[in-house]
């Protein structure tokens, strides 16, 4: 719908940044043409809880996992920062004044998602297309590949004074 958002995932190369297109992520465009995905995040390498885990013991509460599985909570999480950083007030000023915050719609928080979008750097697995199994990505966005590129927060949530990291 007019408010849903598909998130593929990326994985790290050398650098372990997350610039690479993981294999196991949907590229479009889809049977009728639209682009998909619409934004990437970190999908791999993933520290989750692990099912059936002791909370008591580190050894057996969590598990490294991977997949879009992994990446669509790291955009969802996203979502709710943004819509909290408006309800909070943050919007426009970049300073905390809850007499100024407001609910915002779905559509609003979507189109502040992938504007927030930055290219990968890194490559995709093309190996089920019949050439070369490392190509890089499309610098162009957005694009079948990355969709917009990757979410990043820092480019839609201000804040004064400025926070680092």
């Amino acid at each position: 719908g007019a408010e849903s958002v598909t998130v593929a995932a990326s994985t790290s190369g050398a650098d372990l940044w997350q610039q690479n297109l993981a294999d196991f992520s949907g590229k479009g465009p889809t049977g009728d043409g639209r682009m998909m995905p619409h934004i990437v995040t970190p999908g791999a390498d993933i520290w989750s809880a692990k099912a059936g885990g002791n909370c008591l013991s580190t050894n057996n509460a969590i598990q490294d996992m991977g997949g879009t599985s992994m990446a669509a909570p790291v955009c969802a999480g996203g979502v709710a920062l943004a819509r909290q950083y408006i309800r909070e007030g943050f919007y426009p000023s970049g300073a905390k004044a809850v007499s100024s915050g407001w609910s915002p719609s779905g559509a609003l928080l979507r189109a502040m998602i992938l504007n927030s979008g930055q290219a990968l750097s890194g490559i995709m697995d093309a190996s089920g297309s019949g050439g070369s199994p490392f190509q890089p990505l499309q610098k162009s966005l957005p694009n079948n590949q990355q969709g917009y590129g990757a979410l990043t927060l820092t480019k839609i949530l201000r804040f004064t004074p400025a926070v680092s990291g």
